[in-house]
């Protein structure tokens, strides 16, 4: 689910790009889907589709889920605290 989130973020973002913007943006879907990485300006992205795009058909639940996601998905990301991922 956070994969499918990061996506759909940088796929709305990547609607309004043009030039390098759209060519960085492409670069990272690539790098998600090849290899599960999310580069650290990313994050900030998904964020701000959370903040101004709710998906209101997700429950509050879904979306909390997303954000979680994300945070495991992170650099630097460890899985503590994540549901059935912690080794804690």
């Amino acid at each position: 689910m956070g994969s499918a989130c990061i996506a759909r973020a940088l796929n709305g973002a990547r609607r309004a790009a043009e030039g390098k913007e759209l060519l960085r943006l492409r670069e990272a879907l690539d790098a998600l889907e090849r290899r599960n990485e999310v580069a650290e300006e990313v994050i900030d992205i998904v964020h701000a589709y959370l903040a101004t795009n709710p998906d209101a058909h997700f429950t509050d639940g879904a979306q909390a889920c997303m954000r979680r996601a994300l945070e495991y998905l992170a650099p630097g990301a460890t899985d503590e605290g994540v549901p059935r991922l912690s080794t804690v």
